[in-house]
């Protein structure tokens, strides 16, 4: 689910589309990627695959900014700028939501 979720993701800024509308299904669709990947963690998924097609074309417009033209594997550096934060926030996530209760000390008779 990773590799797609990356395909996904960087399929906007390779072909050159920044629609709103755009952003919207990518973000939908990475959503739906997020819950379907991490079925244990949903939330956690989910708020990975909001973040990442927003990051990807926060990093995409970063990097390439001063420049005109550009090799399609260069899209690897803006991707992996791009996973990052999403990586932060699903360990984040799931470390707060998802984290293993406290087992409670019973009290032992003598």
């Amino acid at each position: 689910m990773f590799v797609i979720g990356a395909i996904i993701s960087i399929i906007g800024p390779m072909l050159g589309i920044a629609s709103p509308a755009s952003n919207l299904a990518f973000t939908i669709l990475g959503q739906i990627l997020g819950y379907f990947a991490y079925k244990t963690k949903p939330a956690a998924g989910v708020l990975a695959g909001l973040i990442v097609p927003f990051a990807m074309q926060l990093a995409c417009n970063y990097y390439f900014q001063e420049r005109s033209g550009f090799y399609r594997i260069e899209l690897a550096i803006p991707l992996f700028l791009a996973f990052i934060p999403a990586a932060i926030i699903f360990l984040l996530v799931s470390k707060l939501v998802y984290g293993k209760p406290k087992q409670e000390n019973s009290i032992q008779r003598l």
